[in-house]
């Protein structure tokens, strides 16, 4: 039965993420290393299970959404501004990479069959489950908060100093001021820091 479910859920995710992906290389939500980076995170996804499948399209699109808000003014603001967004390989995997690893751990221990999160049945399937919850509640407030936030009168401050600086030029893209740490690595830290804490409020809570 197993096996059957992990099937069709495979034939599935291949079909849609198909579909979704070609149709957000069309609608330039993703370059075309995006297109091909999103088609095997979201088939993956939704091979693991529809509940963490449903999760990353949840943010998916509707930072999708967020980003064509205010497009004429991002235009303006934005040195590296792209039409409708255009993410790349390596922005799709620094929102989706640990998520990923985590979704297919989980398929693994649990012969892919749904959990719920239930300390008493499992600490560390309950754990995992809610670092990838974690993980896209963090990739969604990041996504928004910059697409949302570039849109406002106030000048931006760095996270480190606190110093005001301008929207336009690598002290926005270099959000941490060292060149190590660009957006998207930033945003990756970010997101393993917040699953892991999610992760221990959910054994806590659950």
């Amino acid at each position: 039965m197993a096996t059957s479910s992990l099937a069709v859920r495979s034939a599935l995710g291949v079909a849609l993420a198909f579909l979704i992906a070609s149709g957000a290389v069309r609608r330039r939500s993703l370059d075309a290393s995006g297109g091909a980076a999103g088609f095997a995170v979201m088939a993956l996804h939704l091979a693991c299970g529809y509940r963490y499948g449903a999760l990353l399209l949840a943010f998916f699109f509707t930072s999708s959404k967020v980003t064509k808000i205010g497009e004429d003014r991002k235009r303006r603001v934005e040195e590296d501004f792209k039409e409708g967004g255009q993410r790349n390989w390596i922005q799709v995997l620094a929102n989706s990479a640990i998520a990923t690893v985590l979704v297919i751990v989980l398929a693994i221990m649990t012969g892919g069959q749904d959990q719920c999160l239930d300390s008493n049945g499992s600490k560390v399937i309950t754990g995992i489950i809610g670092a990838i919850i974690g993980h896209y509640c963090c990739c969604n407030g990041d996504t928004w908060s910059s697409e949302i936030g570039v849109l406002s009168d106030e000048q931006p401050r760095l996270v480190t100093t606190l110093k005001v600086v301008s929207k336009r030029g690598p002290t926005v893209t270099k959000i941490s001021g060292m060149t190590i740490l660009d957006n998207d690595a930033v945003n990756a830290v970010s997101v393993l820091l917040t699953s892991v804490i999610t992760a221990y409020a959910c054994i806590f809570f659950f």
